[in-house]
């Protein structure tokens, strides 16, 4: 099965982070019921509850478990960072130039 993945905004990122409070001084978050919790929210095909998440869970193995997890991390980090391109930065540089 495919699953897709979209981005919180920040409010909605916040919002999941404090849901989900660490379990030690200095832990920003508790990474086990927040990950699964940020399936949940990151799911936009199929979209899952909390319950749906948990239940996919039960019949998964570790290894796919961790697979939507790392996914929902993913679009949540990494995949939403610009990428530098230096064939951009010179078009960018050049309409500077004219000015």
């Amino acid at each position: 099965m495919e699953f897709t993945f979209r981005a919180l905004g920040a409010q909605a990122w916040s919002d999941l982070v404090a849901a989900h409070p660490g379990k030690a001084d200095g832990d920003a978050w508790d990474p086990d019921t927040l990950a699964p919790a940020l399936v949940a929210a990151s799911a936009v095909d199929p979209v899952m509850t909390q319950d749906d998440v948990d239940e996919l869970f039960e019949a998964l193995n570790m290894g796919q478990r961790q697979a939507l997890m790392d996914a929902a991390w993913q679009v949540n980090g990494e995949a939403t960072s610009v990428p530098f391109s230096l064939h951009a930065s010179a078009i960018l540089a050049s309409r500077t130039a004219e000015r």
